[in-house]
């Protein structure tokens, strides 16, 4: 029964890589759409999901491949808009292909050791805000997928859009960690796997630990006093 439940786990991870790469393809073009017109505000709360997803469940290694590949989606949705988000050289597609990728790299590596943290997150994206500057991009990345909404006008106009930007990695990895803390799905534990493959074998049955507080065993009573 176990040996036929890991075949099935084994043969079912390629089905989950191709959706983890459609979920990194549609990530990158709904960034390139809101940055040229930011009118879905909700958009960007959930637009680094996919890459925050590829950073909670693979290894270093594949988090850097799968932050290089939305960097040059990106780049390829910018470049064949109508809109000019930003100059399509070979300059803006390098710093698009490295820098998500080192972010990514090294957000894994982090959650590897000290678990999927929000605020690591939230504060490692203010690097790769600063790090793509040059792309000559309104109030940055995130900030300007929102455009003129009150959220960015209040924030940016008492702090400034990398504390934007902060807040939307910030949210958005929260709003992954809820959501795989809720559902009993492969990699549902705060700490992430460990080893080559996307998720465990064994991880398929984490549970949080929550919700094993009312199965442990209740301590003995002392005798009654007379």
């Amino acid at each position: 029964m176990v040996e036929t439940r890991n075949k099935s786990e084994s043969s079912g991870q390629p089905l989950k890589a191709v959706w983890l790469v459609i979920g990194l393809i549609v990530s990158a073009g709904l960034a390139a759409v809101s940055l040229q017109t930011p009118s879905g505000v909700w958009l960007v709360w959930v637009t680094l999901i996919p890459l925050l997803l590829a950073i909670r469940v693979l290894t270093p290694s594949r988090a850097l491949l799968a932050g290089s590949f939305w960097g040059i989606c990106l780049f390829a949705f910018a470049a064949l808009s109508d809109g000019a988000i930003f100059a399509p050289t070979l300059g803006a597609l390098l710093r698009l292909a490295t820098i998500p990728a080192a972010y990514a790299w090294l957000g894994s590596r982090v959650t590897r050791r000290a678990g999927f943290s929000p605020l690591m997150l939230g504060l490692g994206w203010v690097a790769v805000e600063l790090l793509l500057q040059p792309l000559g991009l309104q109030n940055g990345l995130l900030a300007g997928m929102l455009g003129q909404a009150l959220v960015v006008r209040t924030l940016g106009f008492l702090a400034g859009w990398l504390v934007v930007a902060f807040v939307v990695v910030y949210v958005s990895a929260s709003i992954l960690e809820m959501l795989m803390a809720a559902a009993i799905v492969p990699g549902g534990s705060r700490r992430a796997p460990q080893v080559g493959g996307v998720v465990p074998k064994h991880s398929s049955i984490a549970i949080p630990a929550f919700s094993f507080q009312f199965l442990q065993p209740a301590r003995a009573r002392a005798p009654p006093t007379r």
